[in-house]
């Protein structure tokens, strides 16, 4: 059995972080930061979308709960979270991954295939104004 709590417990103890004293606040990170290290398959949708928005917007309030008197190390936290958040989604969600870069080339085609016709137009003197 693991130390630390869910991932899913974490996420919901987020909603409350006013509730949190200032220790509570500071495990509540470690625990974050042990839990999103060991994420190694990805959680439920719900799940996924709550911590998203938790390591987004939720994990500011909890790092000044954690750290009121040290605004620096509050933020580092935040974005160390945040980044940990991103590194996880990235290692547990390959074929999200494959999907994005599928769709980034999709998009970088029909750009380039936009971009030639341009040109092609305006090479061959179709364009207005050259009266070829």
């Amino acid at each position: 059995m693991s130390e630390h709590p869910s991932l899913e417990v974490l996420v919901d103890q987020a909603r409350d972080a006013a509730a949190l004293t200032q220790e509570e606040a500071q495990r509540w990170f470690h625990h974050m930061e042990a839990a999103l290290e060991a994420l190694e398959q990805a959680p439920p949708e719900d799940v996924l979308r709550r911590l998203e928005a938790v390591t987004s917007w939720k994990v500011l309030s909890i790092a000044c709960q954690a750290w009121p008197d040290e605004p620096r190390r509050a933020l580092e936290w935040r974005r160390k979270l945040h980044r940990l958040y991103w590194e996880a989604v990235q290692r547990v969600t390959p074929q999200q991954q494959d999907q994005q870069q599928r769709q980034m080339r999709a998009d970088e085609a029909r750009h380039r295939m936009h971009h030639d016709d341009y040109y092609h137009h305006h090479e061959t003197g179709h364009s207005r104004g050259i009266g070829l």
